[in-house]
């Protein structure tokens, strides 16, 4: 559930030579890219301000974003981006993803030697288009602002769907991401996230919907069923916490699946709404149904401390005007750990303790 950096330097993008180039353009063109060409040489050619086509087709590549204003935009579910047979390498493949591949990878410009960002990438766009069976990710950003993606189908990737790490503003919105190994869409790593996350679909990942180590985060609209927790609010112990989340009008029905054990968590299933550590987040008009299982995390809405990944107790977090029904072990769970928290007219029948239903 975490990606560790591991940044040396920043080393330029390596463009597939072996694909047709693409002719530079000025700001605010468009530029088309077919199956057969090189996205990465459109992005290095482009002006800021420039909107890349892809047309329809399949393209077995891994894409490097450092410039500002660029949108990429595909033809839907017609667009497909594949794991290329041999990964470029830069930044992202070589550092940040450790040898894994994503097909967008936005990364910082500029970073100083502690690997703090010091420029940023402004306003990139992605969307319509399919990514899918990357080993990394499916689109991720590290260090931008602003960035957006919407209407992207990301299936199959070896960690998170769509991620965005100490990256702040934009938004996450009308995806579709189901069968992610990790979590299918991901917030992290951000004191000043103002990010939004809405109207998406995830199915079968492991973590539907992730929020870690961040604040200043809206979730709503979005459908999070059949994974093994539906919606994640973590604390994992670095400076700021996690929290000032608020997340109203989401599904999160029967995240039933199991997932094992491993190195960074214990088995997880039947996880509806779970905020480990997490602060002064409202959690507002949810309707969470039939999550069940014997898990830590197991349960409707569940409240509990994140000492078990070296963070705080939950404290000072809202949970109001939510409909919670037929989750097991209760409806609504809380430690009774941490000061501040309230329960308000919940529709629910089970409760731990008891009384926290209206």
């Amino acid at each position: 559930m975490r990606r560790k950096l591991a940044v040396l330097a920043a080393v330029p993008a390596v463009v597939f030579g072996s694909l047709a180039a693409v002719p530079a353009q000025a700001s605010g063109a468009t530029i088309t890219v077919h199956p057969g060409q090189s996205i990465q040489a459109a992005v290095d050619r482009a002006a800021p301000g420039t909107t890349i086509v892809l047309a329809a087709g399949t393209y077995r590549q891994s894409v490097l974003i450092r410039k500002d204003r660029l949108t990429i935009r595909g033809e839907g579910n017609r667009t497909v981006l594949m794991p290329p047979a041999k990964l470029p390498k830069n930044v992202c493949t070589t550092d940040f993803l450790g040898g894994h591949g994503a097909a967008f990878c936005v990364f910082a410009k500029k970073l100083d030697a502690a690997q703090n960002v010091v420029t940023r990438v402004f306003d990139t766009k992605i969307s319509d288009l399919q990514v899918r069976g990357f080993d990394g990710m499916g689109i991720v950003a590290f260090g931008g602002s602003g960035f957006v993606v919407h209407d992207v189908t990301a299936i199959h990737d070896g960690d998170y769907g769509i991620a965005r790490f100490n990256t702040v503003g934009g938004a996450v919105y009308d995806n579709v991401v189901r069968n992610n190994n990790e979590a299918g869409i991901y917030v992290g790593d951000t004191a000043m996230a103002n990010a939004i996350v809405r109207d998406n679909d995830a199915t079968g990942n492991e973590l539907g919907l992730f929020v870690r180590h961040s604040r200043y985060v809206k979730v709503f609209g979005n459908r999070s069923w059949g994974n093994c927790q539906g919606l994640l609010i973590l604390d994992d112990g670095q400076a700021g916490g996690a929290g000032n989340v608020a997340a109203w009008d989401n599904d999160l029905n029967r995240n039933n699946n199991f997932c094992a054990a491993n190195a960074e968590h214990p088995p997880l299933q039947g996880g509806g709404l779970l905020v480990l550590g997490g602060t002064k987040n409202v959690l507002r008009d949810n309707t969470v149904l039939g999550n069940v299982g014997k898990q830590f995390n197991s349960g409707g809405i569940v409240l509990v401390s994140a000492g078990m990944f070296h963070g705080a107790n939950a404290a000072w977090n809202t949970v109001a005007d939510n409909e919670a029904f037929g989750n097991s072990p209760a409806d609504l769970r809380w430690d009774g750990l941490g000061a501040g928290n309230r329960f308000l007219d919940n529709n629910c029948r089970t409760s731990m303790p008891a009384g926290l239903c209206n």
